[in-house]
Order: C-alpha cells, then structure tokens, then sequence
C-alpha cells in the first residue's frame, strides 16, 4: 500500500488566508496539509510533487487578474486525470456546481455556514477513493509481474530475482526414526525418567517404549520381578473392621 494512505497530504487552495488556515486546523489530526494562496502557486506544487498530493480542495472565486479556480480545475484534470479535486465555494448554485462537474470535479461543496461539517464528510468520502485506488494499482502490479514470472519459467527463463536466496548450509531431510528418537528422549527427560508417564505422554505402551530406549543406548531403570518384594515389610491392616491376628513371637505359650 502506498505511504500516502491512511495519512494523505492533501492541497489547500484558497486566497483568504482565514480559510487556509481554517481548514489545516480541521485536517492536519489525520492528513499532511500543504497551503497555496492562488492557482499559479498550486499548479507549481503540482508539477513538482504531483504524486505526493492525494486531495485538492480548490476554491472556485479568486481575484480578479489571476486565475480562476474552473480554469485550474481544467488544467488539473487535463494534465493529472486521477487525482482527486474538490471545488469551494461561498454561493452555491446548480449551474455552476455542474459546470465543475463537467471539467472533472469530484465535488462541489458551500463554504458556508459550517465549514468543519460541509468539508469533513467530504474528504473522508475522497481519501476512502484515493485508498482504494492505491490498493488497486498495487493488486494489478503484483498480478503483471506475476504473469510475467510465469511466461519467463515457461520459456524456460527462470529471472535471478525469482530464484531464491542461497544457504549457507543445504537442508538436511532427517528420517523418521530420528525424529521418533528425539521425541522418545525428550519425553524421559521431560518426566524426570518416569517412564510410566512419558509412555502415556507420548500415546505408546510401557513395554515397546522401554524397549526402544534400551535400543537407542539410553540408560534405563532395570525392570523389577513380578511378585518380587522390597527387603521392608508392610504393616498388617485391618480390614473390614477385624483386628489383625497377631503374628507368632518365640517364647509364646502358642506352638509355632
């Protein structure tokens, strides 16, 4: 998108000072204003920034001598056919706002009474189109260079700009077993070696998971014997509400 959207510079022209002022208070919040006092002075700017400028709000009446606002607009429209231009004026009459429609105005608005309400609307309705402009004209380059690209590779032309940007070092593809492996010694490190909860972390069973990490060179816990007890014993617990019936003690009257 182009710089000058969303914060356009928009052209002031008008020989009343008040009203150059006016109106940079009201647009300089959201756009970069530039002032000219006559239609000379504009069409310089023009020439030499034409494509810095998204707006022109040109007054219709200047003083006598110099020219006229209607006959600005037709240079303007004449030599930059896109951009947008916005006629100002103190009476408003209908012969004359479809006069400035015909010289390629984009519209016609009354200076007074209010001019914050009867100017605002009006630039944020040709920003909007400038906006869109922008983005059109970007969408339609990308899409020619697209096609371009596409009949060069087809003519077996392949542009050094397409090609793209050289590595240090070529890709290595790693196969599945490796990822597998990384994955597997992650999770055992990740579950401070309980293999119970990496197995299940990792959606495997216990058996085939300690196998590959035995497989893979990794130091495991040795698997302890079925019915295999510890040197400690448990203590007797009652249970169902018995006591539990006390062991055996040499010495006891009770034969062992």
């Amino acid at each position: 998108m182009s710089s000058l959207t969303p914060k356009g510079r928009i052209l002031v022209v008008d020989d009343e000072r008040s009203v150059r002022i006016t109106l940079r208070l009201i647009l300089e919040r959201k756009f970069r204003v530039r002032l000219a006092h006559s239609c000379e002075i504009a069409l310089r700017i023009l020439e030499e920034q034409a494509s810095a400028i998204s707006l022109v709000l040109l007054d219709k009446k200047f003083p006598d001598k110099t020219m006229q606002g209607e006959q600005a607009l037709k240079i303007i429209h004449e030599r930059w056919p896109n951009l947008l231009v916005i006629m100002l004026t103190v009476d408003y009459q209908v012969p004359s706002a479809v006069q400035c429609a015909k010289l390629g105005a984009f519209q016609y608005v009354n200076k007074m009474p209010n001019l914050r309400d009867a100017v605002l609307p009006v630039v944020a309705e040709a920003m909007n189109i400038v906006r869109l402009q922008h983005e059109t004209d970007d969408y339609e380059r990308e899409l020619r260079q697209r096609r371009e690209l596409e009949q060069d590779m087809r003519a077996g032309v392949v542009p050094t700009t397409a090609l793209p940007p050289a590595k240090a070092e070529p890709h290595r593809v790693r196969d599945f077993e490796t990822v597998r492996k990384e994955h597997y010694v992650y999770a055992y490190q990740a579950h401070d070696g309980n293999l119970l909860y990496a197995a299940r972390s990792l959606h495997v069973s216990y058996d085939s998971y300690r196998d590959k990490l035995i497989e893979w060179g990794v130091h495991v816990p040795r698997r302890r014997r079925k019915g295999a007890r510890s040197g400690r014993r448990k203590p007797r617990v009652a249970r169902h509400g018995r006591q539990p019936r006390p062991r055996a003690v040499l010495g006891d009257s009770q034969s062992i």
